[in-house]
Parts: structure tokens; sequence; C-alpha cells
């Protein structure tokens, strides 16, 4: 049996480099791989997005990592916020949606606890 470092050495030396080629953007282009990078002179999208389902926060608010925070919207991906985050709030949002206003991190669901109202 092949170590991992041989049989990387076996592959290396039966691989070579293949030449770039010019060729038009078209479906026949699936599966081939770019000659070098390439970078887009526009963001897509246009915002800053949630990049999980969480709460979108104002960091400040959470000092010591923890607070209980009131929750002001519900914001889907596709929707927009419609209210700026202020102080001790905060915004339940999914994934792919815009973070508001005012928000300047986004806590995973998976580590938060919704409390009832306590009247």
């Amino acid at each position: 049996m092949l170590s991992v470092s041989e049989a990387q050495a076996v592959v290396l030396n039966h691989a070579s480099v293949l030449s770039p080629v010019q060729s038009a953007v078209s479906v026949d282009l699936l599966g081939q791989v770019l000659a070098e990078d390439i970078a887009s002179d526009l963001d897509m999208p246009p915002f800053d997005k949630s990049l999980m389902d969480g709460f979108a926060i104002r960091s400040a608010d959470l000092p010591q990592g923890h607070a209980t925070l009131s929750i002001i919207e519900e914001v889907t991906a596709g929707q927009t916020p419609h209210r700026v985050l202020e102080a001790m709030q905060a915004t339940r949002i999914m994934t792919g949606a815009p973070i508001p206003v005012g928000a300047d991190a986004v806590v995973m669901i998976e580590r938060t606890k919704l409390v009832r109202d306590r009247l």
C-alpha cells in the first residue's frame, strides 16, 4: 500500500499542465476550468446579506456575549427590512435576506433562546 505522499508523487509524475485555450462563452464550456482569476466590477447582491438563519443584532448590545433583545420584525430572503435596528433590538433574519440598517452582526438561530414576554 502506498503512503499519501507516495500516491501524490505518482499522480504528479503522470500529470501535465494544459495550455490555456481561448473560447467564446457558451454552454460547451460547462465543466471547464478558468486558466486565470477573474473579478467582477460590481457586487452581487448589492447589499449585505445574512449567511445564516438567526437574528440581526448590534454587537454593542452584547458586551458579555448575551442579552435579552426585543424582536422588531422578521425578514426572509426576497424581502427588505422595513425598520432600523436600535439599541436592545433584534431582527429575525433568514439566509440570504438583507441585513437591516443598524445591525452589524448575525447570531445563528442555534445559539439563541426565545424568551416569552414577561408580564
